[in-house]
């Protein structure tokens, strides 16, 4: 059974990762800790929170200044820039998360001694959401310009 810090560790996990790290651990055969450093596991876990509501705040503010969220009942056309923009920001958010969470994956397999299987599911796991995370930034990419044929001359 891990200790207490531990399980605390992994409760604040739970919610900055949106649970998917502990569904996984619930996969797992028993882990133990290992090298943790709780100081350090609990600083990266409170950072990523606090970044999470920044990163709320602010797209709250670039909404506000684009003339705010439609209401129900307004042609949903008028807000078209504010809609564009925040796609766009929510995108890139996204893949930005997803690098987030695998770099968290990897620091708590650093910090965090787990069994052969459960090390190879996080391992798999945080190479999905890098693949994730790429197709989020290709998604919001500019379309690459193609070249025109030309033609063969007779």
């Amino acid at each position: 059974m891990p200790n207490r810090i531990t399980l605390h560790a992994l409760r604040s996990a739970h919610g900055v990762l949106g649970q998917s790290l502990l569904q996984y651990f619930g996969f797992a055969k028993p882990y133990t800790a290992g090298t943790l450093r709780e100081d350090r596991l609990m600083a990266v876990l409170e950072r990523e929170s606090t970044e999470e509501r920044a990163s709320l705040a602010d797209l709250t503010i670039l909404i506000e200044q684009l003339g705010g969220a439609p209401d129900a009942i307004e042609f949903p056309m008028r807000h078209t820039a504010c809609h564009d923009v925040s796609v766009e920001y929510a995108l890139r958010r996204a893949a930005t998360d997803q690098k987030a969470v695998a770099a968290r994956i990897e620091l708590l397999r650093e910090e965090l001694v787990f069994a052969r299987e459960a090390d190879t599911l996080l391992s798999e796991v945080a190479r999905d959401c890098e693949a994730r995370a790429n197709r989020l930034i290709l998604a919001v990419a500019p379309p690459k310009p193609t070249a025109l044929p030309t033609g063969t001359a007779s």
